[in-house]
Formats: C-alpha cells, sequence, structure tokens
C-alpha cells in the first residue's frame, strides 16, 4: 500500500464518516511514530512465520507475501488505538496475530489445497490428510499456532481464550466452511436453488465470520493493561446487549467488506484468489432474507431490490446499501440501554471506530493494495 493510500486510509476513518465522534484528539505524530516502530518488527515476525507455514515457497515469494500483508495490518490497531497506548510491543503483536489470520483465509481463497486441513486442525478436527500434503499442511498448522503465542503476550490471561476463539473459531474455523460451501455452489447444477437450500448456513457463516469482534476485543485486551478499571472481557460477553451489539456489528462490516470485494470474490482474476460466493454478486430472497435477519434490519422492497439488481447499477444500488446498514448500527448504538452504555463505554468506543474502518473498507482489498 503506497504511503498516500495508507494516509487516504488513515484520515479517512479518522474524519468518523459514520458517528462523527469516534475519534477525537487524535496523536496522529504518535501513531504515526507507532506504525514506523512496529512496521520492521511485524515483518520480521510475518517473515519467520511465513516461512515456517509454507517451507516450499522461496524467500522471495515469502517475501512477496509478506509484503502484501504488512501494510494492510501494521498500521490498524495503531490507527484504532489513536496514539493512546504507550506500549508499542503490544500494538505489534496484536498486528502480527491479525497478520497470520489474515494470511491463513488469503491463502486458502487463493487456492491452497493445504491450508483448509490446517484451518480444520487448527480449530480442533480429526481430518484424514492426504499424505502427499502432510508435510504442507503441518507445516501451515505450526504457522497458524503462533495466533496464539502473540495473543498470550498482548492480553491479560484471562483474556486469552476469549480473543483466541474470535481469531480460531468464530473467524478461520467457520472460513473453511464458507469456502467449502464457494466450491460446491460451482459444482451445483442450479446455482440459485443452492443458494437458497443453504441461504440460512451461508447467511449465519458470513456474519459469525466476519472478524469484527478478533478486532475489537484485541485492542479492548491491551486497553486492559493500561486502565484497570475495565472489566475482563468474560464479563463484558456475559451483557446480552453487547453480544448482540457484536452480532449487527459483525453483519455491518461483513456487508462493507462483500460490496468493497464484488469485484474480486468473482474469481475471475487469479492474483486476487479463487470463487467466493458474495453477499451481492449471489444475492436471492432467501440469501438476502437470512442476513438482514441476522442484522436486525426489516426488510423492504427498496432494500431486496437494490440487492437483486446490484449488477445493473453497482454503485448507486451499493451506496444505497451501505447506507441501510451504517444507519442501522448508528441507530442501534444511539438506543444501547443506559446501563450498558455507561458500564461498558470504552469498548463501545472501540466497536464505533472498528465500524468507522470497517465503514472506509467499502473501498475493497483491489482499491486498498498496492498499485
Amino acid at each position: 500500500m503506497q504511503s498516500d493510500i495508507l494516509v487516504k486510509l488513515l484520515n479517512q476513518t479518522w474524519s468518523s464518516p459514520v458517528f462523527g465522534d469516534s475519534f477525537i484528539n487524535v496523536n496522529q505524530k504518535a501513531v504515526i511514530a507507532q506504525i514506523k516502530q512496529i512496521t520492521n518488527g511485524v515483518k520480521n515476525d510475518l517473515t519467520k512465520i511465513i516461512g515456517m507455514g509454507m517451507p516450499e515457497l522461496t524467500q522471495d515469494q515469502v517475501n512477496e507475501i509478506v509484503g502484501q500483508i504488512v501494510p494492510k495490518t501494521v498500521s490498524f490497531c495503531p490507527a484504532l488505538t489513536a496514539g493512546e497506548i504507550t506500549d508499542t510491543k503490544k500494538l505489534q503483536a496484536a498486528a502480527t496475530a491479525i497478520g497470520v489470520m489474515y494470511w491463513g483465509d488469503q491463502t486458502m481463497d487463493r487456492g491452497d489445497m493445504s491450508m483448509p486441513f490446517a484451518l480444520k486442525r487448527l480449530g480442533g478436527q480429526n481430518v484424514d490428510v492426504p499424505a502427499e500434503i502432510r508435510y504442507l499442511v503441518e507445516a501451515r498448522l505450526e504457522a497458524l499456532r503462533q495466533i496464539e503465542a502473540q495473543i498470550a503476550f498482548f492480553a491479560k490471561s484471562e483474556d486469552v481464550e476469549i480473543v483466541l476463539s474470535c481469531f480460531v473459531e468464530q473467524v478461520l474455523a467457520n472460513e473453511v466452511k464458507l469456502h467449502e460451501l464457494s466450491l460446491r455452489y460451482l459444482r451445483a447444477q442450479n446455482k440459485d436453488k443452492f443458494i437458497t437450500s443453504n441461504a440460512k448456513e451461508i447467511a449465519r457463516l458470513m456474519v459469525v465470520d466476519a472478524g469484527f469482534p478478533s478486532v475489537s476485543s484485541s485492542l479492548y485486551a491491551i486497553y486492559r493493561h493500561e486502565n484497570a478499571r475495565l472489566i475482563p472481557l468474560s464479563q463484558l460477553y456475559a451483557d446480552m446487549q453487547i453480544t448482540t451489539l457484536l452480532q449487527i456489528c459483525n453483519a455491518v462490516v461483513r456487508a462493507a467488506d462483500e460490496f468493497g470485494d464484488w469485484k474480486m470474490d468473482r474469481g475471475h482474476d487469479a492474483k486476487w484468489g479463487i470463487f467466493v460466493i458474495n453477499l451481492f454478486n449471489q444475492a436471492n430472497h432467501a440469501l438476502i432474507n437470512e442476513f438482514l435477519s441476522l442484522a436486525e434490519i426489516k426488510p423492504t422492497l427498496q432494500i431486496t431490490d437494490a440487492f437483486l439488481n446490484f449488477a445493473e447499477n453497482r454503485e448507486k444500488n451499493g451506496a444505497f446499501l451501505m447506507k441501510v446498514f451504517f444507519d442501522h448500527i448508528k441507530e442501534h448504538i444511539k438506543n444501547l440501554p443506559e446501563h450498558t452504555a455507561k458500564k461498558n463505554e470504552h469498548y463501545i468506543l472501540l466497536c464505533k471506530r472498528v465500524l468507522e474502518i470497517g465503514k472506509v473498507n467499502e473501498l475493497g482489498d483491489i482499491e486498498l493494495s498496492e498499485k
């Protein structure tokens, strides 16, 4: 990602396009300094981890993958903590963990045959691995396990298990399931019928593996080292208002991600990966209704038509739907019960910040990548 694109991303995020007040008095100098401080550390960490996980690649090939991932992860944590965190080593560990998670998902999406087995094993599944790729699966699995080591460094002991589950159980384990559904979709004779028959599961997977809690929980866990008043994640997530909020946040950022990546997810360009079911590209009544239900949005004729006719005017229909989703989460947070809003004020602020960067992510990976 070129520096001008990075500056654009940071400025758009800090302008708080959704809420208007997610970032106040951002210490921009501190953020830029932290980005510079952790860049080499994250690069070195990921080079070692990905090199371990992909022994069949040359060093140049590993470096190329690392070069694609580092710009997308290094700025993430400093940007969202806005210069408020002083421990850059913990920000570096969080960025590395997110980078490894991204690597696992990206490698699978680009057609790697070993990664799905490794991700299943990481999630605790006892799967039979073909003998010819067993050593690759073991290597990928060992690399993926470094996520836990990074989390154990930046999170307090009582928070590690919850943060780890956000990365592994919610995101990576379910991404494998969505990946397999996408492959089955390609083999289906009646593709619309396939989407209809599997709409409930597809929508569930899209929402639960969107990754919102992996970011918000990681950031909150780091803040807990510097703010003794913040309650443990186990207590935080015991509030049903918070878990409902997270489900809606997941749906909103997933919709933004799907919109931004509609072109990439068609699988027409091998550089960006193989085909993946996309909420906009494969929309039908059943999938739309299931997804909106999880987002707690009441379907209307205008919303449904915007999804079904997305290809006819992607810019107009996409902009309308993004407004629907982000207006909805803005209203939901505004109307949270006072007890929840006060008790969990800091976590809700972090959620707002992650939503802000989710809004910017409408641009999609291709637009945000290095040209």
